[in-house]
């Protein structure tokens, strides 16, 4: 996919808990009342839309260079297993 191009499976862990996160967010900011939004159960089952994925994807950025990963490309071909 080309939106997590350069992204390591660490950075792609990221996002996903970051787009998990933010209906719980969303739905903390509407309500103020933080009793019973502890009580009730039904922000265990919210969907994550693909706006929120492309969201995560805007705040978590990528951790490793494009330069380190032309250097681990270049090593893998020299002595990665073939």
């Amino acid at each position: 996919m080309k939106a997590t191009d350069g992204y390591s499976g660490a950075d792609i862990a990221n996002v996903c808990r970051e787009a998990a996160l933010m209906p719980i967010r969303k739905m903390l900011q509407e309500n103020s009342n933080l009793e019973e939004f502890a009580k009730n159960q039904n922000h265990v089952d919210l969907p994550i839309s693909m706006k929120d994925l492309k969201n995560a994807l805007e705040n978590i950025s990528k951790s490793v260079s494009a330069t380190f990963l032309d250097s681990y490309k270049k090593w893998m071909k020299e002595f990665g297993s073939k």
